[in-house]
């Protein structure tokens, strides 16, 4: 049994540098952006999320009086128009939601129903009418 001396298990330079530039030109698979998706903080992906929801979302800024709310509400059940509701609540985060848009479909003393869900008007901070913006 012959003993090899370290330096005889070693590729020369150049044999070294062909067997590497092989490998990730023939064998290598760039895994790209998923790779790196599992460094993402829950706090970066919390932020994506709200700027998704901003994006894809509508919000009404402002904060209207209770009867400019029932009135929006009370015209849009009578011309079947679509009502968009922002909600006067914020998640663990301090974001407000997505304004919801629908078609209400029943108006009652303490609130009303957007697509069949009920809305209290005390838990409205505004609504418009959606006229296709």
């Amino acid at each position: 049994m012959a003993v090899m001396h370290m330096s005889n298990l070693f590729l020369k330079e150049a044999d070294w540098l062909a067997t590497v530039k092989t490998y990730f030109e023939q064998d290598y698979q760039e895994r790209g952006k998923v790779k790196w998706q599992g460094f993402l903080l829950s706090d970066h992906t919390a932020q994506l999320k709200k700027m998704k929801r901003q994006s894809s979302g509508r919000t009404i800024p402002e904060q209207q009086s209770q009867m400019t709310i029932q009135q929006r509400v009370l015209q849009a059940y009578q011309q079947h128009q679509k009502l968009v509701v922002q909600v006067n609540t914020v998640d663990v985060n301090q974001n407000q939601p997505a304004a919801r848009t629908g078609f209400v479909t029943a108006v009652l003393a303490d609130g009303f129903d957007l697509d069949y869900q009920h809305f209290p008007f005390e838990e409205i901070a505004a609504v418009e009418i959606d006229n296709g913006k």
